[in-house]
């Protein structure tokens, strides 16, 4: 017999469900724990019906408790024929929980594959798998051993496949399926004020011609960046030609103010040699006139 428990902690895992339910109820048999509530299997209907009279509404310290009867049949499966080599195993972390965890936990079994449950970009998104051994009695020997035992910090529960396994969804599904709510959604707003939902295809398109516009875009800009380190380039030469201009007519002027210097002082020495000579010759020419004189 089981009941059905939820509103317990985030923070709690299945053996905090089993020590409390075990403490106050009574033997438990083993803890099926999912995402938000969890079903506690007892051996008998008086452990039970004690887990949901002391148990329910309980005061865990950050809620209150749902206990209750499960309403489901609750006969396990693993009493049920084995007739495939494939089990079905539910109740592990699906967050730290591997593939090779798996093929661990089923090693002495012969395993042959594992196949998990993955949502799209081959994220994990249900806590179960179905596990190929070698044979029909591989999985009765698993179903038997195995079932129960904590799997990390979860108990695990291992039974035989009932159906058939998931089949891996392919592009070309969810393509259709993504086309057929576009078909719907078009058809319940058919006249009414509200823009048609965009098909997949259509869509598709502008995200192409988005992508495009952002390449040319970026194109644009790096020309645009080319074309101005090219125009810093030419700056830098044409400030560094004028500079060196300017130096080679300051090296001109400083030339011309020498070779002008040069002529002067050439034009005084020769005046001054002149005139130099123009004295002498006076002063003899009085020397001279003064003998004649006299």
């Amino acid at each position: 017999m089981s009941v059905y428990v939820s509103d317990y902690p985030r923070s709690w895992v299945s053996r905090d469900i089993y020590d409390l339910f075990d403490r106050e109820a009574g033997v438990v048999d083993r803890v099926d724990m999912k995402e938000k509530y969890s079903f506690v299997i007892f051996k008998d209907q008086s452990s039970a019906d004690d887990a949901v009279n002391r148990l329910n509404d309980h005061d865990t310290g950050r809620s209150r408790l749902r206990v209750e009867i499960s309403k489901g049949d609750n006969r396990k499966k693993k009493d049920q024929p084995i007739t495939s080599n494939i089990v079905f195993v539910v109740n592990f972390d699906k967050e730290n929980t591997t593939e090779r965890d798996i093929e661990r936990f089923f090693e002495d079994f012969h395993v042959q594959s594992v196949e998990m449950w993955r949502g799209g970009k081959g994220i994990r998104n249900k806590n179960y798998c179905f596990v190929t051994l070698r044979d029909e009695n591989c999985a009765k020997g698993a179903i038997e051993v195995l079932d129960g035992k904590y799997l990390g910090d979860r108990q695990v529960t291992v039974e035989p496949r009932s159906g058939h396994a998931p089949r891996r969804r392919s592009s070309r599904d969810r393509t259709e399926r993504r086309d057929s709510r576009d078909r719907e959604y078009r058809r319940q707003n058919r006249g009414s004020d509200y823009a048609p939902y965009p098909s997949t295809s259509s869509r598709r398109r502008d995200s192409r011609g988005r992508d495009r516009r952002d390449e040319r875009d970026m194109g644009r800009r790096r020309d645009e960046r080319d074309m101005d380190r090219r125009r810093d380039e030419r700056d830098t030469d044409r400030r560094r030609d004028e500079r060196g201009m300017d130096r080679r007519r300051d090296e001109r002027d400083t030339d011309r103010r020498r070779d002008d210097r040069d002529r002067r002082d050439d034009r005084r020495e020769r005046d001054y040699r002149r005139d130099s000579r123009e004295d002498r010759s006076y002063d003899r020419r009085e020397k001279r006139d003064d003998r004649d004189r006299y």
